[in-house]
């Protein structure tokens, strides 16, 4: 549409100037209006096939146009408005005069702003051979980009697409690669191609005690091998053709293991060996790595902890994690746990730049790994700058339902982004679409914070912390506490979740006599409060939250027996709970351990160690957990029976009421 309409005003324009000299013009005006003037502005940039319109004032009218280089741009007068359009690449003067003589010129570039420039460094180097081909881009200038080799049996260019070229070495030798935007602009990329160099994944690694880290060895010519003697603080095996064990025996500083391919090219990986003092250890704990190398480099996890790991990276768009593997137990202790960490192939640094890695086991210990990405100079070439206002258009702290979806626009950056949760337990965070859209989904009740970083590292500003709630979108959070009430006898302590309303929350009790409260004030929702029951009687324990809105606990105490029992011995509870799933835990008090516990219906009330749920768990101490589901309603009020089990077959019961709230 545009270019139609551009040669309609180049047609019109040509007329007008064969008629008159010029563009046409609007009758006559006040002189004394000031000097003529066009828009302001001395210069303007335009793209082929791009227009713009400028108000022209002052001076006398009416005015008239003339463009030195139709051919590059062409400019009409409709009024006191002038309109130029952008033909082809280059430079010309645009003149307005008006009935006294008086002119004003403006500049007019048809073209980027943005001078032409490629990723490529001025000099590349690189071997031959597929493995050793680079793919670079090429932008600003004016478009279209013509990309040539002038020695295809040294290396052969292709053009990807419009704006990334690739190149291959065939054989050793030099050239030169040169690029030509419409315009006429050219630059130029000396390549020389050689044997491919010789390296390693880790240059340098610190390695706990024990603990083995793998290196791999790419280019030169295979095969490869261990050059010269091994340090006697480390063992050193072959694992692959291509990929060797490190393992540190002894606490030494820093320490030369070196590798030679089949030409006796060397590369070294300096290793250090340290005390392993932490419940979970990270091989290598530290490494340096080359900035858009693509280096893939696989750490080891030692944890005593069974279950799964999640690693997480300070930076993923410099280094991204991926392949996590949990750890399995065997009758030696533990088998090693990994995951693999991954630079990225287009991501550059401006100067050295640490990336840490997290890693947290089932038992909830933390060991961390730290990467430093190094900047290499010219490397990657000239990195086009990232997009200013890098944001995610949310609030900085959100609530969100358990189950609820929800997605927010991102603004700058560069381009792929990645978005981290901070507590994926809790919330799943994600990129979808045009690559510019955040999709955060609640997992489960709590916080979490958020990150989304570009492919240069950068962070996001905007949203911070997302709250997660347990309950259906919309719905108003009710002060509610967990149980509502309960009974226990004398010297029994029972513990209370407290949700909903708003926090901060205060408590009080009416009879002092009967029991003791503490905490007697609370920070946040889902905290807790603990009742010991101190004589036989009832009392009421009433919260209170930051708006007046207040909820009361009804407590029963007994006297007490000496036989086998259980505290509190009978709970009331909705049938859905903000907190989900909710656990209370329950005393065992007398009887003979180890003990069994059940429940009478386990769709709607779980029983368990607190690990691990289900009917006829054994229970080793004198504690076990009760676990409400939250999310079934029930038609009527229903009575889960719980009950306790000693090793000499007494028992003793916990009523549940599971209450229907319509």
């Amino acid at each position: 549409m545009i270019k139609r309409w551009m040669v309609w005003l180049a047609t019109a324009l040509v007329s007008a100037l064969a008629a008159c000299g010029g563009g046409g013009g609007s009758p006559g005006a006040n002189p004394n209006d000031g000097a003529l003037s066009v828009g302001a502005v001395t210069a303007l940039t335009l793209m082929p096939g791009e227009a713009r319109t400028l108000p022209v004032s002052g001076g006398v009218p009416p005015y008239r146009v003339v463009s030195a280089e139709r051919a590059i741009a062409v400019a009409a007068l409709e009024g006191s408005q002038l309109i130029i359009g952008g033909q082809n690449a280059g430079e010309t003067r645009v003149t307005v005069a008006d009935r006294a003589g008086n002119t004003v010129g403006l500049t007019v570039k048809v073209g980027s702003s943005i001078p032409l420039y490629t990723t490529a460094p001025a000099t590349l180097q690189l071997g031959v051979g597929p493995s050793e081909a680079r793919t670079f881009r090429v932008a600003g200038g004016v478009k279209p980009y013509v990309i040539t080799g002038n020695a295809p049996l040294v290396a052969a260019v292709t053009q990807l697409d419009a704006e990334q070229w690739r190149i291959q070495g065939v054989a050793i030798g030099n050239m030169q690669v040169r690029i030509r935007d419409a315009a006429g602009t050219e630059l130029e990329v000396a390549v020389t191609v050689g044997s491919p160099e010789l390296r390693v994944s880790v240059g340098s690694i610190s390695l706990p005690i024990g603990v083995p880290s793998t290196v791999i060895l790419s280019g030169g010519q295979p095969p490869y091998r261990i050059a010269g003697g091994i340090p006697s603080a480390v063992q050193v095996k072959r694992l692959t053709d291509n990929e060797f064990e490190i393992v540190g025996w002894l606490v030494t500083g820093g320490v030369d293991v070196v590798f030679a391919d089949a030409t006796g090219k060397t590369v070294t990986t300096n290793v250090t060996v340290v005390a392993r003092n932490t419940q979970i250890a990270i091989s290598p704990s530290q490494l340096r790595v080359a900035e858009a190398s693509g280096t893939q480099v696989k750490f080891q996890v030692r944890t005593g902890a069974r279950g799964p790991l999640v690693v997480l990276s300070s930076r993923p768009g410099l280094v991204a994690v991926s392949g996590v593997t949990a750890p399995t137990i065997n009758s030696d202790g533990t088998e090693f746990g990994s995951f693999i960490g991954t630079v990225g192939a287009s991501a550059c640094v401006g100067a050295d730049t640490d990336v840490e890695l997290t890693a947290i086991d089932a038992a909830g210990s933390v060991g961390t790994a730290t990467v430093t990405v190094l900047d290499l100079g010219d490397v990657c070439g000239e990195v086009e700058p990232p997009e200013t206002n890098f944001a995610v258009l949310a609030p900085p702290t959100l609530n969100l339902p358990l189950g609820g979806v929800r997605t927010y626009t991102i603004t700058g950056g560069t381009l792929p982004l990645v978005a981290v949760a901070g507590n994926p337990q809790v919330l799943e965070a994600s990129i979808i679409g045009d690559g510019r859209t955040l999709r955060l989904r609640g997992l489960a009740a709590g916080s979490s914070t958020v990150f989304v970083y570009d492919a240069l590292g950068n962070t996001a500003s905007g949203i911070n912390t997302v709250n997660v709630i347990a309950v259906d979108s919309g719905e108003t959070v009710a002060l509610a506490t967990f149980p509502s009430s309960a009974t226990g006898a004398v010297g029994d302590t029972l513990r209370f979740v407290v949700a909903g309303g708003t926090a901060p929350y205060t408590l009080t009790i009416n009879n002092p006599a009967v029991a003791a409260v503490s905490p007697t004030s609370i920070g946040s929702s889902g905290g807790e409060f603990v009742a010991t029951l101190l004589n036989a009687g009832s009392t009421v324990v009433t919260v209170r939250d930051a708006k007046g809105e207040t909820v009361s606990v009804q407590l029963t105490a007994g006297a007490g027996t000496p036989n086998l029992r259980v505290s509190p011995s009978t709970l009331e509870l909705a049938e859905r709970t903000i907190v989900t799933p909710l656990h209370i835990d329950v005393n065992i008090y007398g009887g003979v351990g180890p003990y069994r516990v059940f429940s009478s219906d386990t769709s709607l009330i779980e029983v368990g160690d607190g690990t691990t749920f289900g009917n006829n768990t054994p229970i080793v101490g004198s504690t076990f957990t009760i676990r409400q589901l939250g999310s079934r309603d029930v038609s009527d009020d229903r009575e889960v029976i719980v009950t306790v089990i000693d090793s000499t077959g007494a028992s003793a019961t916990s009523q549940i009421k599971i209450k229907n709230n319509n």
